[in-house]
């Protein structure tokens, strides 16, 4: 769940120092004054290609040996953008980026750090072959838009997450995304540099089971080149 912390970097632009410093002296406040706060921002889902196969073929603990392996360093690349990671579930992350506070073409960033977190999941590949564990990849789906911010409280003990559309399509285009790419929503293609969107090829129709959308395909290239594995989709009404 997201901190307090977490938020003190989100809102860095639209506190004061004094809000700053009262909040981080008082970090439930914080999470409270945002509970129900409706905002504009980037979500990012990833998840491992063909983790749910792999549980079922492999004991307890190489499930366990593969999270703690490959999710710590792509879960680096999202924070050294600039994220900040909402939850783990299960193989998945979802992280959020705030949107309002970058100049027009800075969601580059949050491409950027789904590129490397391809990159970091290839460079695990060492790692999980002295662990018995074959090389792993990942599917990258980033959407932007309105979300809201829901306080949690259980116990005393209080959590912030967030809710809506947004989260909803971020997930869709990690489901459908393929491993080595990276899956964006219209809003967020709108938002990158003349050069960023310049990479993207030949725009292709997909319609299945009511989901409509048109879709950029990319290949593989290594993040110090021009990207070239994103894909765009336009936002629908599914």
């Amino acid at each position: 769940m997201l901190t307090s912390k977490d938020m003190l970097k989100f809102l860095s632009n639209q506190l004061s120092s004094e809000e700053i410093r009262y909040f981080e002296h008082h970090p439930r406040q914080l999470l409270r004054k945002l509970d129900g706060a409706i905002t504009e921002a980037t979500v990012l889902f990833s998840d491992l290609v063909s983790f749910t196969k792999f549980s079922e073929e492999h004991n307890l603990e190489k499930v366990r040996l593969l999270l703690k392996t490959t999710l710590p360093p792509i879960a680096g690349e999202i924070r050294q953008a600039g994220g900040a990671v909402d939850k783990y579930i299960g193989d998945a992350i979802m992280a959020i980026f705030g949107a309002p506070e970058y100049p027009r073409h800075e969601l580059d960033l949050v491409v950027w750090a789904a590129f490397r977190m391809h990159e970091r999941i290839d460079q695990c590949e060492r790692e999980l072959n002295v662990l018995g564990i074959n090389p792993q990849k990942i599917k990258v789906g980033i959407c932007t838009g309105e979300i809201v911010f829901v306080r949690l409280e259980d116990n005393g003990h209080d959590e912030l997450t967030i809710l809506g559309k947004t989260v909803n399509r971020a997930a869709r285009l990690s489901t459908l995304s393929e491993e080595q790419r990276v899956f964006i929503d219209e809003r967020t293609y709108e938002r990158l540099s003349p050069t960023m969107r310049e990479n993207c090829l030949e725009r292709k129709p997909f319609n299945k089971r009511g989901c409509k959308f048109y879709y950029y395909p990319l290949e593989h290239w290594p993040s110090y080149f021009i990207p070239r594995r994103l894909i765009k989709f336009e936002n629908d009404n599914h």
